[in-house]
């Protein structure tokens, strides 16, 4: 079996990329549900089909107010994206007012599908173009000639289909603009008046627009999870260049890792298979969770990704307890905390006590020094200052060690690179990371015995991982005052360093 540190080390960073991976997924999946992305995208395709694109008008002369005008037309498309809404009198408006698209969506919130068939998409553009009116008399592909080439001289460049009824009182008029129009007759030339090619190539077009609509969402989601990242990421201090440290010195946390990525492999497979037919169909995706409506702010809607979601919470607790990440919570960072207190405590009595002796210094005349009670409090608080000293100097070096030990804190700089790099390889996604994993695992068994017993094996794959900690850092033991008979006669901080010294 091949095995070193540096290839265990790949594996458990490879393993925590991936638990956190699956996490701003599985979010971002509930994300997209709430805000029925997948619908928003689907939305942006068809209009893009069905409208032509309208040119920025800035009416500002100023550069201030055409900055200030594209920003709030940035901010009013992002509105009209997230709500999927359609402007009146198009023609992207009345395909999703027609009843064979309008009712594909199972309620009022929800008032746009995140799938459409391609047949359908045909279908219904066809009915929409032949006319309400049209009762066979004539074939469709005469009724749809003459919608797009009209009798009128000097309208063809902005024809208009006739209204259509969508069970509202007022019926929906939507005109064909030039570019939209050019299209339909383009097609409808190569279709050589044949309506099942005409129709095959009205699916071909709408195909083609959602290959670009994957590519819209794709991108979306990189963004939405590179953002969820940076918060996980923060909110759990996962630190990759803290992880890789913990990992290449620990040998036990290293071995712990790699265990509980062995059992990853086939705990979270499913998930990652569901990860990636979403992707794969994105914006369109045919039974998609989202149009089942089983959705809720706690739940993909998909029980796949659920029982995942559980899986990853518990590993993810269990990888932070063995790599001591977090926030203030392991033991090294409790032992450290306290020497830090401590640490301030006999500064602070320190810089007192040299200040008593300065002031007692200052004080007094050559005559008194040679007095005996003189003597005696001089003699007090120099001790005292050599005490504190010698003591200062043990726990700063004890919380010097211990410090170097403890990552669940923040660091400045390195912390903020940690955390950078950590949300970057967030972006490449859970299938990469597992893909990445099953590689890496490959390397790691091979020149596995022939005769090797596959039970053991399986049992040793299955097996539990108690969640050890690691092991804090041993306080040394700081020595103590003798306690005085009186201890009122000590000034105020030596009462003060005498309790600390006492525990």
């Amino acid at each position: 079996m091949f095995n070193n540190i540096a290839l265990d080390v790949f594996i458990g960073l490879i393993f925590v990329y991936l638990l956190y991976s699956l996490l701003t997924s599985i979010i971002q999946e509930i994300i997209a549900a709430i805000l029925n992305l997948r619908a928003a995208v689907l939305v942006k395709a068809i209009r893009v089909m069905l409208e032509d694109r309208k040119p920025l008008d800035l009416k500002s002369r100023s550069f201030l107010g055409r900055t200030m005008e594209r920003v709030r037309n940035y901010f009013r498309n992002k509105h009209d994206y997230i709500t999927c809404h359609l402007p009146d009198d198009t023609l992207a408006k009345a395909f999703y007012k027609y009843p064979s698209i309008k009712y594909l969506s199972s309620n009022s919130l929800r008032s746009k599908p995140s799938y459409i068939d391609p047949k359908n998409f045909s279908a219904t553009l066809v009915r929409i173009l032949r006319g309400e009116n049209y009762d066979g008399s004539i074939t469709q592909m005469q009724a749809i000639y003459n919608r797009l080439y009209p009798a009128v001289m000097g309208t063809q460049e902005d024809s208009k289909i006739s209204s259509v009824e969508v069970g509202q009182v007022d019926p929906l008029v939507a005109p064909i603009k030039a570019e939209t129009l050019d299209q339909l007759r383009q097609l409808y030339i190569d279709a050589h008046n044949d309506i099942n090619r005409f129709k095959t190539l009205l699916e071909g077009w709408f195909n083609e627009m959602m290959e670009r609509a994957n590519g819209w969402y794709k991108r979306q989601t990189r963004v939405i999870i590179f953002y969820i990242g940076v918060i996980i990421v923060v909110w759990g201090n996962v630190d990759t260049i803290k992880i890789r440290n913990i990992l290449s010195t620990d040998k036990t946390a290293r071995a712990q890792m790699v265990q509980l990525a062995i059992q990853a492999q086939q705990k979270y497979a499913a998930a990652i298979n569901t990860i990636k037919d979403r992707i794969k169909d994105t914006a369109y995706k045919k039974g998609d969770s989202i149009i089942k409506e089983k959705t809720s702010i706690i739940s993909t809607g998909d029980t796949i990704l659920d029982k995942a979601y559980k899986d990853v919470r518990n590993d993810i607790e269990r990888s932070n307890s063995i790599l001591g990440m977090g926030w203030h919570t392991s033991v090294n960072y409790k032992e450290y905390d306290s020497l830090h207190t401590l640490e301030k405590l006999l500064n602070k009595s320190l810089k007192r006590q040299k200040a008593a002796l300065r002031k007692l210094k200052s004080s007094v005349t050559k005559n008194d020094t040679a007095a005996i009670d003189y003597k005696l409090r001089y003699k007090s608080l120099n001790d005292s200052i050599m005490y504190a000293s010698s003591q200062l100097k043990i726990v700063s070096k004890q919380s010097d060690e211990l410090e170097a030990e403890t990552y669940d804190k923040f660091d400045g700089f390195p912390s903020l690179l940690g955390w950078l790099i950590t949300s970057l390889a967030l972006t490449l996604g859970a299938p990469f990371w597992f893909d990445l994993l099953s590689k890496f695992m490959s390397i790691r068994t091979a020149g596995k015995k022939p005769g090797e017993d596959k039970t053991k094996a399986d049992r040793q794959t299955t097996a539990e991982i108690p969640s050890t900690p690691v092991a804090g850092y041993a306080t040394s033991n700081i020595e103590l005052l003798p306690e005085t008979e009186d201890q009122s006669e000590l000034v105020e901080d030596e009462a003060v360093n005498s309790t600390i010294a006492q525990g």
